[in-house]
């Protein structure tokens, strides 16, 4: 199932997602086909799995194929996901499932699809990817997952969140709504009806509905005032559901409570509290938090946890059972909000960490006397007197439209609470104001602290930092040649047109590795290096002239300034002719001519970046 996010996403962050985006758990193989075709192309930009023990007994039960499409279209497109599972042992399909979305180019989405097996086993995992033409277009596998049965008993309390915010974007805080849900999936068809009380104090029937196949239900524009609900599945009440909420005379402010899996602990157990009001949240909102035996278990204001101008009271790793809380407009102010909601319980140790300090300055890189270059430093902490693996990412954001820009990623060891800083770095592609958030988590990607930076003036320095920019194969083709006039074919030439996702010249290195096609033996390789910008339409060619008759595989891999892989390609069952000659990037001729070619620092001032080549024709130069 998808991941999503309750209330509607301008009103809240979730860590949930980001943490997942980069999160690799097993080998998953993700190779674009030669087979795709229609308009435009489409490819997993990002896919992961991971498996997890959802009964709690101990054994993982269910396997999460998690991924993100995408296309070179900057238009919708519809898009089909096809999952089939096979028995690792038999080979023998188990299952399949298909998925709709629609993607458009250059927006990040995540998409999630669970199973769930009936029997203990080791299953394979085929993903592929068809354009709305039924087109092919790229394909991922993952194998040897290791599966049981569920056995143990699986906690399917539902809850009911609710909350007063602004959905339809109008200025008002009039939309009353609730979200339905069995830890992180959406539960449809769960009845609402709500009361109001009228002017004589007296509740009065308002409205009644049944949530979405998303679980959400919203009342928009309700009038100011007092509103009772509660909930029923099938005429059957829910226990420990329903509450009262306010709805304020002037509009100004809401209230959201909900159960969330805030530190990313994959165990549901923490509550979250936040007061909308004007383009952020109160930090002063007062919540207290009782047990189903009337003991006070938490209780604070809304400055736990932030995001920008977002402030949150965060309850985490409550004991599984139900629970009763409060949401005041302040310490000893006005109630907005009293409701119930379960907790589903820990699962996992998870031992705290966080920024004890942090600051950051700017600098000029690139000698042009404008700061280019932000350095942010941290020195984080932990409570496990132990050694401890932290992540920590930095995302980039437009400070005047809040676009993602970029992200930084860095991992550290800590102990304790040492007295360790650390730093990171990123440079700007383009002039202008930027705002950074900076978040922690564990080994195990839990979130465990951030903060935040904002409206900090950078030049275009080069861009990047200790993050990596994407590269990647636009289009490509290949085509066969007779170069010896025997009327057989005996060269390839294949072609191809490289992209880059940043705004300035990168260098990159394409390699083609030569296979023969019956046995998969290695033959031979060449390789070339390009220079390229943005998405500019660059097309480079290179050829490889066989040795010896026989049918061949091209693997061709691209790869940045920093040896990173960021693209491939195959050709398969080319045949070609030998040309006695063979090799690649050459002539094919077998005269004795060969050549040479170098780049060096010819004229020694101190850059190289003089290209030598020569000829050679029987084992001299020629002029």
């Amino acid at each position: 199932m998808q991941l999503r996010q309750w209330p509607p996403r301008q009103l809240m962050f979730s860590n949930k997602v980001a943490a997942w985006a980069i999160l690799v758990a097993f080998l998953l193989s993700s190779v674009p086909t030669a087979t795709a075709g229609g308009d435009y192309d489409e490819w997993f930009w990002d896919i992961t799995g991971d498996t997890t023990d959802e009964d709690g007994d101990g054994y993982n039960d269910t396997a999460t194929v998690g991924y993100d499409p995408d296309t070179t279209c900057e238009c919708d497109v519809d898009i089909y996901v096809y999952i089939t599972i096979f028995d690792n042992d038999t080979g023998d399909e188990v299952d399949s499932g298909s998925f709709e979305y629609t993607i458009n180019n250059g927006e990040g989405d995540w998409f999630e699809e669970d199973w769930t097996p009936d029997y203990n086993g080791t299953f394979d995992f085929n993903i592929t990817l068809y354009d709305d033409e039924g087109y092919l277009e790229d394909y991922a596998d993952w194998y040897d997952v290791e599966l049981w049965a569920m056995t143990g008993s699986t906690d399917e309390t539902i809850n009911v969140e609710n909350g007063v915010f602004d959905e339809d974007e109008d200025q008002l805080m009039n939309d009353l709504g609730f979200y339905a849900h069995v830890k992180d999936d959406d539960e449809e068809d769960v009845n609402i009806t709500v009361w109001k009380k009228n002017i004589l104090g007296i509740w009065t029937f308002f409205n009644n509905g049944t949530t979405d196949e998303w679980g959400d239900l919203t009342f928009k524009n309700v009038t100011s005032g007092e509103y009772m609900w509660d909930a029923s599945v099938s005429g059957e009440k829910l226990a420990g559901e329903g509450g009262y909420a306010v709805v304020d005379d002037t509009y100004t402010i809401g209230h959201v409570g909900i159960i969330e899996d805030w530190d990313g602990a994959d165990d549901w157990d923490d509550f979250m509290a936040f007061v909308p009001e004007g383009n952020g949240s109160k930090d002063d909102a007062y919540v207290e938090v009782f047990d189903e035996n009337g003991t006070m278990v938490d209780n604070g204001t809304t400055d736990d946890e932030n995001w920008g101008d977002d402030h949150f009271f965060i309850s985490d790793d409550l004991a599984q059972g139900n629970y009763t809380h409060y949401i005041y407009e302040e310490q000893g102010g006005d109630l907005l909000q009293n409701g119930s909601f379960y907790s589903y319980g820990s699962t996992s140790t998870n031992y705290d960490e966080w920024f004890e300090d942090w600051d950051y300055e700017t600098e000029d890189t690139n000698g042009d006397f404008e700061d280019d270059t932000i350095n942010i430093s941290f020195d984080p902490d932990t409570e496990c007197d132990c050694e401890v693996d932290i992540n920590v990412m930095i995302e980039v954001f437009e400070n005047e439209t809040g676009d993602g820009v970029d992200w930084v990623f860095g991992e550290f060891t800590i102990n304790g609470t040492a007295d360790d800083w650390f730093s990171m770095n990123w440079t700007a592609t383009d002039n202008g104001s930027y705002d950074f958030n900076v978040t922690l988590f564990d080994e195990d990607w839990n979130f465990e602290d951030q903060f935040r930076i904002e409206d900090v003036y950078l030049t275009n320095g080069g861009g990047g930092g200790q993050g990596d920019e994407d590269e990647w194969f636009y289009e490509w083709d290949y085509s066969t040649e007779d170069t010896n006039e025997d009327d057989e074919d005996d060269t390839i030439i294949i072609g191809y047109d490289p992209d880059t996702t940043c705004d300035c010249e990168v260098d990159i290195t394409v390699y083609v590795d030569v296979y023969d096609n019956e046995t998969g033996d290695w033959v031979d390789g060449i390789d070339a290096e390009h220079t390229i910008y943005d998405e500019e339409g660059d097309w480079f060619e290179q050829d490889w002239t066989a040795y010896e008759n026989g049918s061949y595989d091209f693997g061709v891999f691209m790869y940045d300034e920093d040896w990173n892989q960021e693209d491939e390609f195959w050709i398969y069952d080319i045949y070609l002719s030998s040309d006695d000659g063979g090799g690649g990037n050459g002539t094919g001729d077998d005269n004795g001519v060969g050549h040479v070619g170098v780049i060096d620092d010819w004229d020694e001032d101190d850059y190289v970046n003089d290209y030598i080549g020569g000829v050679l024709e029987d084992d001299e130069f020629k002029e």
